[in-house]
């Protein structure tokens, strides 16, 4: 993670990437992530502005849930799985932007931004790529708004 100043402003900047393969005896996690954020903010005569761009991406294989009565009765290790064919990947990207001013007695914000989400999961008896757009999703896989505050 660094900052500089670039173009009148401040220019943040981070990433961070991970790979592993868990600690389990039958299946190889074999995740990789990566994040990453850039953010550029200024500020002018009476204006306050920035933009900031975020990004996400991980593939996984997952080891899921066992049943303790198989554990306790031997037939899987307490680091074992059951179904080898588990996991998926996702991928958020995002670009957002703000501007405020400040009026005579109030404050005057726009903020606007994109996001793109995909997630494809592996469930027993899908294929190996996944199958995408088919369980629920905590929001659209597209979308752009914008918001205005004016607070007196």
């Amino acid at each position: 993670m660094g900052s500089t100043t670039v173009a009148d402003g401040q220019l943040l900047g981070a990433i961070e990437g991970q790979v592993h393969d868990g600690p389990w005896t039958d299946i190889k996690v074999d995740v990789d992530k990566v994040n990453a954020l850039v953010r550029w903010t200024g500020t002018g005569d009476e204006l306050t502005y920035g933009i900031t761009a975020m990004y996400f991406d991980a593939n996984w294989n997952s080891a899921d849930q066992i049943p303790e009565r198989a554990v306790k009765q031997g037939l899987i290790d307490p680091l074992g799985s059951l179904d080898k064919t588990l996991g998926g990947n996702t991928r958020r990207m995002s670009l957002s932007g703000t501007l405020s001013w400040d009026g005579d007695n109030f404050l005057n914000e726009i903020n606007a931004w994109i996001i793109d989400y995909f997630y494809a999961s592996r469930l027993p008896q899908e294929p190996a790529t996944g199958v995408e757009d088919i369980h629920y999703h905590i929001f659209e896989p597209r979308q752009a708004r914008v918001s205005a505050t004016w607070m007196f």
